[in-house]
């Protein structure tokens, strides 16, 4: 009796529901068409949701193909049980809150990404985003650090009268920031900062600081003004505050095209964006500070963090350090055992902030070197980070994904860029190598979403 239940327990934990592949294949089959939308529920009612097309990337079978012939392909998603009859994975609650928002036709599911350089312009994480809610449905851009420039993974056109601040700055740590890991800071009243904007953005959060030396800020999308920020507080505390955008411009009948930010005084403190869309679906948010490690995001102020993640109030929490930490152990600033013991202080911190969230370790991605006689082999404890993430991911009840073996293995990196698709300063990739890192990414999580 007891083997019979626990195989049926691990049957019920690793078997895909019949709906779940049911519901891909519909949409496997599915040619791209104006999908109605179902009416909004009543709170919604007086915003039309509009009629938006579902397309597909033909991108993506290109990127297939260059994976084969770079030797790369999406690793299985490490998964563990959560108890021992494995009743429940550790991603379980994240592919849950995707089934429900496919069958109410309502809601988001929100991915929190907080990453390093890597996703700093949105390479790798715009591809994600793009192959999920091609899936899942569009539920907007997401977060945006304030002083991302647009054309640069971000949004922001203009700025004057504001100081920028980074967690990476020297004496920063410590400060409040969020999760952005920057802020913008008012020096004088008038300050302006100014946002590209998007046909599917219908609302906009302010995420901000509230202190007594805040003020308020005027939201105006082009020429119209549609509300203010208060950021003035007797305590301390980091906020958020959401906007309805028009859907046609003042005295036009097309789609605004950008939104200001005017300062009345000097003093407010704004750290992102999210831009957001009233269509169920997705929304995937990218952080990526330069130079960002484990060590970095502890740092973060603990108050800022818990309260901005309470806001966004994330399903899955992607973390992507480990490169810049190898660093740091070649360096021999710190030792492995340092390092493992900064990613569980901060997985416990993430987790203690958000824990309706799943988690999931995306592991480090290869780095290389050039020897003397020009080969180009992996940086040493490249691989070490690899398996103490995965060893770490399984013992705190995160899921992990092995970004090092789905690019190859070792010495991938040198077969990546002389396909051209990898940047000389061997670290990083070029747009395409971000493309299909975040293709291979976005089709293991789908598979692992249908058992597979």
């Amino acid at each position: 009796m007891l083997v019979v239940v626990s195989l049926t327990a691990f049957t019920a934990c690793t078997t895909p529901t019949a709906w779940r592949r049911q519901q891909q294949q519909q949409f496997e089959d599915e040619e791209s068409e104006i999908v109605e939308r179902a009416p909004p529920p009543e709170k919604k009612k007086k915003r039309k949701r509009r009629r938006r097309r579902r397309t597909r990337d033909p991108q993506a079978r290109e990127l297939d193909q260059l994976a084969t012939k770079l030797g790369a392909a999406a690793e299985p998603i490490d998964n563990p049980c959560k108890n021992p009859l494995c009743t429940s994975r550790a991603l379980d609650p994240f592919f849950k809150k995707l089934d429900e928002i496919q069958k109410e036709k309502d809601g988001h599911v929100r991915v929190l990404h907080l990453g390093d350089s890597h996703i700093a312009a949105d390479y790798i994480t715009r591809t994600v985003r793009a192959r999920l809610q091609e899936r899942f449905g569009n539920g907007g851009r997401g977060f945006v650090a304030i002083d991302q420039r647009a054309r640069y993974g971000g949004r922001r056109l203009k700025r004057a009268g504001f100081t920028r601040t980074r967690i990476v700055d020297k004496g920063k740590s410590g400060q409040p920031f969020g999760f952005a890991g920057m802020a913008i800071h008012a020096a004088r009243g008038g300050a302006k900062v100014s946002f590209e904007l998007e046909p599917e953005d219908d609302d906009l959060v302010v995420y901000y600081l509230a202190e007594r030396s805040g003020g308020e800020v005027k939201i105006f999308v082009e020429e119209e003004e549609i509300g203010t920020l208060d950021t003035r507080a007797r305590n301390e505390a980091s906020g958020a505050k959401r906007f309805e955008i028009p859907e046609h411009r003042l005295g036009g009948a097309t789609p605004p095209e950008w939104l200001e930010l005017v300062t009345e005084s000097r003093g407010p403190t704004l750290m992102g964006l999210s831009f957001e869309s009233i269509e169920h679906g997705l929304i995937y948010d990218s952080i990526g500070p330069v130079g960002a490690d484990a060590r970095v995001y502890l740092s973060l102020d603990k108050d800022s963090l818990r309260d901005h993640m309470k806001e966004a109030k994330p399903n899955l929490v992607v973390l992507m350090v480990g490169g810049n930490d190898a660093l740091m152990v070649r360096q021999e600033k710190r030792t492995l055992k340092q390092v493992k013991k900064d990613h569980v202080a901060l997985i416990r911190r993430l987790k203690s902030y958000a824990p309706q969230a799943a988690c999931l370790l995306f592991g480090p991605m290869d780095a290389a070197e050039r020897l003397d006689d020009g080969t180009v082999v992996t940086k040493r404890f490249v691989p070490e980070i690899n398996e103490m993430q995965r060893e770490v991911a399984k013992e705190e009840g995160c899921g992990f994904w092995d970004t090092f073996a789905s690019m190859g293995g070792p010495g991938a990196f040198g077969v990546w860029l002389e396909e051209g698709i990898m940047n000389e300063d061997l670290v990083h990739p070029r747009s395409k190598g971000g493309d299909l890192l975040g293709h291979l990414f976005a089709r293991a999580v789908l598979d692992a979403y249908l058992g597979q």
